[in-house]
Parts: structure tokens; sequence; C-alpha cells
């Protein structure tokens, strides 16, 4: 099992935000998405719907909203933008109920049951981590800014007590 991280930036040269959202990297991954459950571990999003995206995870259990894939799509066709927000990929037979923290964290990615994140940063750009390189050869392909980082830079050796990336 390998562990890979990139950014994806592309966007708009005359503002300062992407020009794709979640929608258009779930289409990248294609059926990779559907060997997943997922989790919306937080969200921070603008369009018609965002209230009631906002509202649903807010409602869900420790505010962890878990997502069939195709619910993903259909909650990601919803958006118009995405700001801030992180959704974990998990094994479909993964045990949801009363998952330790370093399993609902980003920062344990590397050792942790998350199998592939996807998150959003400041509308600037998209990280994505995972476990298996198919995903990021997706995301090669279909992107054209796609950065690759030092998994060992963004995660360091040993995870640090704040849990939260170093980047």
């Amino acid at each position: 099992m390998g562990l890979y991280v990139v950014s994806i930036h592309d966007g708009d040269p005359s503002k300062a935000f992407v020009r794709f959202d979640l929608r258009d990297i779930l289409a990248a991954l294609g059926e990779v998405v559907d060997r997943y459950m997922w989790c919306v571990l937080d969200i921070e999003v603008t369009g018609e719907r965002a209230e009631a995206i906002h509202a649903r995870v807010d409602a869900a259990p420790e505010k962890h909203l878990w997502l069939s894939s195709a619910e993903l799509r259909e909650l990601a066709s919803d958006i118009e933008q995405t700001i801030d927000g992180t959704v974990a990929a998990y094994l479909l037979d993964t045990r949801r109920e009363n998952l330790p923290e370093h399993d609902m964290s980003t920062r344990w990615f590397p050792t942790n049951q998350m199998q592939l994140v996807i998150a959003a940063v400041d509308s600037s750009c998209f990280d994505v981590y995972a476990k298996e390189n198919r995903a990021i050869e997706r995301i090669t392909a279909a992107f054209k800014d796609v950065r690759a980082h030092d998994a060992a830079e963004v995660f360091g050796s040993e995870p640090p007590a704040d849990l939260s990336p170093r980047r």
C-alpha cells in the first residue's frame, strides 16, 4: 500500500478560486468512488442548497455525515462552490459505529482506516490523499495543474498531538 498526496489548482487566472468542484473530482475518479462509503467531516459551500447541506452535516451524529457514493454525488451536484471541506472514503465493510478519533482525522491518514480524502482548501485548491495510485492517476489525467507532495512533509513521521496537517 502506498501513500499519495496531490493538490489540484486548476483555476481561473483572473480570480482567486478554482474553476472546478467536488463533483468534478468525483467524476474524474469514476468507479473508484463506488468502492467506498463516504463521510463528510466538515463542509462550507455556496449554492442554492448550501443551507440544506450545512444543516444535514450539523444534524449528523458528531457532525459526521455518512453517505453512499450515490448520495455523495447527489450532494456534490447541489454545490456551486466548496470553500472549505473534507470528505473521507472508507472501505464498504468498515464498521463506522464508534470509530476511534484517529480514524476520523485526516492527520492520521497514513495509519487510519481512511482510504481516500478530498479536501477543499479556502477555495484555492483541493488536496487529495490516497492509499492507492489509481485514484491519483485519474486525478492527474483529468486536471491540468496537479501538484504532487511528499507525504512525509505533509504528515510528518510522527503524527503530532494537535491532529492537524502540517500544510
